[in-house]
């Protein structure tokens, strides 16, 4: 019996275009037309042939502009899809919605479409808004640890976070909902551009309260509720960086300083081990871990390198790359696997599903993370040269 497999977008639009002209198209070594004669020639259970994710029914869905109920109905008609969701999703979107779709009002149709864009830009944007946060929070850590307990200045300092998580939110969530309507890669540049531009509003911060002021739990406040103004009002477009400024190499300096103080005896070793094991833990108590090795593995992986190249002083600085105001790993991998993680085996999984991509770099991810899923890159791959 023919298994259910989950389409990737670019491999449900292939299909698509092959559906109507019939020309033979190899994508990045998948033979779109093997693909389709195994969907085409699969028994319909009556509930679907395939399954698709939020993400790829919406990037189909706003595509069709100038007959959008018959090309739905064509979509449905060739695939018969069945939406991959959990159970955060479906708290806030009823797939029902998605089906039969084509006999629809036009009202009804544009509800549903700007429904799931909203849902896309909400998840989107709350996941990179723990990311952004996840930075600010190490920082605060890594200031904190030659400071006592005080739980006023920490109750205050949690606020202003409360503040800051919510304006960083909201900015993301407008931009990637503008930009979720145009492509992925636009979701991707608008993230990119908005974590380099906090980094280094970050960086200006940090410099300054270094510069200028003792660290106190009183002053890191100070400094976060000039952080959420300039974020409020945009003052950030304006700020002048200091782009030789290395938030990391600066960091590493600070506690070695503070390290060798406390430890006379200690060496060059022992400072890089404590400050290893430091970052470790800070980055664990600032973003839980999660219940699959995926984002696990990744994030805490790239989030620790970032900090850890500074300990690497025959490393080239790639100035593209570069550690204070690079992201450090591509955004477009985090939208990746954050789709990936509806696929994993879980409560309303009894295993792991099998996903078919054209992208060569989603496809590295889920040889790595869905392994099981190798047997379709046998199947559907091209037997030219």
């Amino acid at each position: 019996m023919q298994k259910k497999i989950v389409l990737d977008t670019c491999i449900v639009k292939d299909l698509l275009k092959y559906n109507k002209d019939k020309k033979q198209k190899v994508n990045n070594g998948i033979d779109i037309k093997k693909v389709y004669d195994y969907i085409t020639t699969m028994a319909y259970d009556g509930v679907s042939k395939c399954y698709l994710t939020i993400y790829t029914f919406y990037e189909v869905l706003k595509d069709f502009k100038s007959d959008f109920s018959k090309n739905v109905f064509e979509f449905y008609n060739l695939l018969y899809p069945q939406v991959v969701t959990s159970p955060e999703i479906r708290k806030e979107f009823d797939d029902y919605d998605l089906i039969n779709l084509h006999l629809k009002s036009r009202n009804e149709q544009e509800r549903v479409l700007s429904n799931l864009r909203n849902l896309i830009a909400d998840k989107i944007g709350g996941f990179m808004t723990e990311i952004f946060m996840t930075m600010l929070n190490i920082f605060i850590g890594l200031l904190s640890i030659s400071l006592g307990n005080d739980n006023t200045r920490g109750k205050q300092i949690k606020t202003t976070l409360g503040d800051i998580n919510t304006t960083i939110y909201n900015s993301l969530l407008d931009g990637v909902r503008i930009n979720v309507e145009i492509t992925k890669r636009c979701v991707v540049d608008f993230l990119n551009n908005e974590y380099i531009k906090f980094m280094k509003l970050i960086a200006l911060f940090l410099q300054d309260l270094e510069n200028k002021t003792k660290v106190s739990y009183k002053n890191i406040n100070k400094l976060l509720i000039k952080l959420i103004e300039t974020l409020k009002n945009d003052y950030y477009k304006n700020k002048n960086f200091n782009e030789s400024y290395d938030v990391f190499q600066s960091f590493y300096k600070w506690f070695k300083t503070y390290y060798t103080e406390k430890y006379p005896q200690a060496i060059e070793n022992d400072v890089k081990k404590e400050y290893e094991d430091l970052i470790k833990n800070l980055v664990r108590s600032v973003w839980t871990p999660l219940e699959k090795d995926v984002m696990n593995e990744y994030f805490y992986g790239n989030i620790q390198k970032l900090f850890f190249r500074v300990l690497e002083p025959t490393q080239v600085k790639n100035k593209g790359r570069d550690a204070t105001y690079g992201f450090g790993f591509d955004i477009n991998d985090i939208i990746d696997m954050y789709i990936l993680r509806l696929c994993f085996k879980g409560k309303y999984l009894k295993e792991d599903l099998l996903v078919l991509t054209s992208d060569c770099e989603m496809r590295k991810r889920i040889d790595k993370f869905l392994p099981s899923s190798k047997i379709l890159y046998e199947k559907f791959g091209s037997t030219k040269s």
